[in-house]
Formats: structure tokens, sequence, C-alpha cells
């Protein structure tokens, strides 16, 4: 019995023995054979991955550049709008308040209303406005009776913003122009008739709250590529919209054709011509108070 025993488990030994022969491997080798990568099979994934990403940063610096240029354009059509909007207002509201006399704010031979300078084949043009074109500076505080030659204000920080050179003409309560010759805290000393000597006191009595506006002469260039405006009271220019490079101006009394030509902040180096895109608005406006 134990011989057949020992017979029998040294057949078992053997049989699995023949089976690893037969299969023509060992486990080891099996195992050996089962790891890692070959040296073509990464450089093939590494070539891969580098044309992906050479993809994805492409697309991103193209997206990225149009998203760039589209910014800019947006930028560019706001600021042509808003340079539209003022200049249009102040064209629509000119003549308003404006005295029979020629002699505004210290500068003569002021007889008109909208002035038109030509700038020539290529160039911008210079518009002129004159009126109230902005809200009134001040309110009356006290009422001021017919023939009043002082005129009291709400607070003496709205009697400072006239004086009696460059902010002198104001126009009262819709009704009536004067020239401020002094100014004491809130009061502003008047003469209704320059003309004549000596001041010369209100046509009109007005309320309390009255309106007292200040007339202007508003100069509207193109300095560079910005459009400017200078209020002519010794402040200089303001800068009113950026990258406007041309303001066409044609004045057929009442009609003013306006023409604001803007571009955008940078160059873009796909675009044609200079590489700067550009966008015109024109308006016929119509200027109420010179029909």
């Amino acid at each position: 019995m134990k011989h057949s025993k020992i017979r029998g488990q040294a057949t078992r030994g053997q049989t699995r023995s023949n089976i690893t022969q037969m299969s023509g491997q060992t486990p080891n080798r099996t195992r050996k054979n089962e790891l890692g990568f070959t040296l073509i099979e990464i450089m093939i994934a590494l070539a891969i991955a580098g044309i992906l990403l050479v993809s994805i940063y492409n697309l991103y610096i193209s997206q990225s550049r149009t998203y760039t240029v589209q910014e800019q354009v947006s930028d560019m059509q706001q600021n042509a709008r808003v340079a539209m909007d003022i200049v249009s207002r102040h064209i629509r509201i000119a003549g308003f308040g404006q005295p029979g006399w020629t002699t505004i704010n210290g500068t003569s031979g002021i007889n008109y209303s909208i002035q038109v300078t030509d700038g020539g084949t290529g160039n911008p043009d210079t518009l002129n406005v004159v009126g109230c074109i902005d809200p009134p500076p001040g309110k009356l505080g006290s009422a001021a009776a017919a023939s009043s030659t002082t005129l009291t204000l709400q607070s003496s920080d709205e009697a400072n913003k006239f004086n009696i050179t460059t902010k002198s003409d104001i126009f009262i309560g819709e009704l009536e122009n004067a020239k401020v010759t002094g100014i004491s805290g809130a009061v502003l000393t008047i003469d209704t008739n320059p003309v004549q000597s000596g001041n010369q006191g209100t046509t009109n009595a007005f309320p309390v709250g009255a309106n007292v506006y200040l007339v202007k002469r508003v100069t509207y260039t193109i300095d560079s590529t910005s459009l400017k405006r200078n209020e002519n009271a010794g402040g200089g220019n303001d800068e009113v919209a950026v990258n406007i490079e041309d303001l066409q101006v044609t004045y057929t009394k009442p009609t003013v054709t306006l023409s604001i030509t803007a571009r955008t902040r940078n160059k873009d180096p796909d675009y044609t011509g200079d590489g700067y895109h550009r966008m015109t608005l024109t308006s016929d406006i119509i200027a109420r108070n010179l029909e």
C-alpha cells in the first residue's frame, strides 16, 4: 500500500512537469514578457501627445486673439456711441438761452449758435456750439422782483460756479439773459443790458427755485485719436471719448449732419489694411432752437 501511494504522488508530480514542458513556458518567463512598453510604443505615444498639446495651444491662442479683437471692437462701438450721443445732445439744444449780444464770457464776435470750421480734405472738422447746453448750475434761493439787479442763489457753492469773466453770461428762469458783474457769498450782481451803462435790472419777476443757467461756447475737436471738448473758460480740453479719429460736420440750418469715425485701440495682425478696425456713425440732427 505504501509503495502504491508513493508511485501515485510521483505520477502527479510528473504530470505537472509534463504540462509545464508542453506549454513551452515557465511562470517566470510569462511575467517577464508581460511587463512595460517597448521603446517604439513610448515614442509613438509621446508624438501623439505632442501633437495634441500643440493643437490645444493653437486653439487657445486663436480663441484668445478672437476674444481680444471682439472686446476691442465692442469698446470701439461704445466710444462711437458715447461721442455721437454727447455731441448730438448739444447740437439739439444749441441756441437755447443765448443772449442777443455777441460778446459772451469775454469773447467777442459770437454771432452764431452753431459754427463749423472745415478741416480740409482728410482732416477732421471743428464744431462750436453756443447756448445753455448743460443743466443749470444754480437755482434762486430767494424770489427776485422785477427790476432786481441782484440774484440770491441757494448757496455760495452755486454762486462760485459763475464768475465775472469767463462764466459771466447767464439765463434766468428760461426767460431773461444777464451778465454777472459781481459775486458776494450766494448773491450775484447782474446787468441785463450790458450795452447800456450801469447795471440794468430784470424785466421779469422770478420765484424761488427758478433755474439760473450758464451760457457756454463749447468747441469740439479731434486731438490725435480723442474727441476733445473745450468750454473756452480757461480749463482747456476735456476728453469726451477715446479712439475717435475723425469728426465731419455739415450744417444747413436747422439740420446738422454729424459723422464720427472710431477705431480699435490696437491693431489686429490678421486684419486688412493698417490693421485697425473702424466704424463710422452718421446722424442728421435738428437744432430745435434754430428752426
